[in-house]
């Protein structure tokens, strides 16, 4: 693991763009790509089929189409050969020690007034499902480093993509998202809808949460079919993310039906109503309109394209925005007309605790 810290390390004192990640069950198998000319590129969705490296994209992505590409220029494996980072040392030091993130921080009397805002948004039958998020700042946290943070995730959830990067200009970022949007291997590839949140101890599904996950389950069936993709649908099944459960139902198809067009379906999907809404794109406006911060990176989506054969993208979830010394978490909770806000208010909470307990003990 001196390799990865390292990397990330001098990654962060030079403020390059890097990203380091594990894939969900990869425990032992950490890569950091980084690019060390920092010129990151900004990719069109639409056009994502001839690139390889690692792609980042905002929330934000659903309106204007873009997202950053790291490309893989220096490439860092845990149990792979010896990388020479002498490359890096000359670079001049960057400014990621000097980075403040805004607070936009939501009371809980704030999020329970729009939450019961946007019940009454959807009895009026404009939306079938609204996703209300918010943020949480966690000011000045004694001795916090990212790599402890990353390190500690790793540790903690290996079940989940963990991952910490750098965007100069644009933040650090790190987290441990349980929703896979793309999954690409030789022999197949997946979609979920994931939706549906519930505490481990309490597995008791509700009418509010089987529906909610149907509203997804609905939208991804929908965008595959009219993007021509047969595909085999399993679920839903019951399926563990740190302290909660969720619905996950698994849509499964031949990679060959992407053949071309992955840009195309990532756009269809993106984002789905597990992190948006249904209808989409009155979803979009209205969550623009109504909450406090910008999402930035979070429910956008990540990961490693057309790498060694492979490419998997993630919802990104579970996540937090790095300053010097404190942190920005995001969590949010899909709206229905069965919604409480009291309860959707509980959700957020237990969601934010994925996080929460790990900075707790670092």
């Amino acid at each position: 693991m001196e390799q990865i810290t390292n990397a990330i390390r001098m990654g962060l004192e030079k403020d390059i763009p890097f990203i380091a990640y594990c894939l969900p069950g990869k425990k032992q198998d950490v890569h950091v790509i980084m690019q060390p000319d920092g010129d990151t590129g900004q990719v069109d969705i639409t056009e994502m089929d001839g690139h390889s490296g690692f792609f980042i994209a905002p929330f934000d992505s659903a309106d204007d189409g873009k997202m950053n590409l790291i490309r893989p220029d220096l490439v860092v494996t845990e149990n792979g050969e010896s990388v020479n980072l002498d490359r890096l040392v000359n670079l001049p030091d960057g400014k990621t020690n000097s980075f403040s993130i805004a607070n936009h921080e939501m009371s809980k009397e704030e999020y329970l007034s729009r939450a019961a805002f946007l019940v009454k948004m959807l009895d009026d039958d404009v939306l079938e499902k609204i996703v209300l998020s918010r943020m949480i700042n966690l000011p000045h946290i004694p001795g916090f480093q990212p790599i402890g943070f990353f390190l500690a995730l790793l540790k903690k959830y290996r079940e989940a993509f963990v991952y910490l990067f750098n965007l100069p200009g644009q933040g650090i970022w790190a987290g441990a998202t349980p929703e896979t949007l793309l999954n690409v291997t030789e022999k197949t590839a997946e979609t979920v809808a994931l939706a549906g949140t519930r505490p481990m101890q309490d597995i008791k599904w509700t009418k509010k949460e089987i529906n909610e996950q149907q509203i997804v389950t609905d939208f991804v069936k929908e965008v595959l079919e009219d993007n021509g993709i047969k595909y085999l649908e399993k679920g839903p099944a019951t399926i563990m993310a740190g302290n909660l459960v969720h619905l996950k139902t698994s849509f499964l198809f031949n990679p060959k039906a992407l053949n071309g067009k992955a840009g195309k379906l990532i756009k269809a999907l993106h984002p789905t109503p597990a992190v948006c809404g249904y209808p989409k794109t009155a979803a979009f406006d209205l969550i623009k309109k109504v909450e406090k911060h910008e999402r930035r990176f979070y429910t956008g989506f990540l990961g490693p394209w057309n790498l060694n054969g492979h490419s998997h993208l993630f919802v990104n979830l579970r996540c937090a925005e790095m300053g010097d010394d404190e942190l920005n978490l995001y969590v949010g909770g899909g709206i229905t007309t069965d919604s409480d806000p009291e309860a959707e208010w509980e959700e957020t909470v237990s969601k934010s605790q994925t996080l929460l307990t790990v900075v707790e003990k670092l």
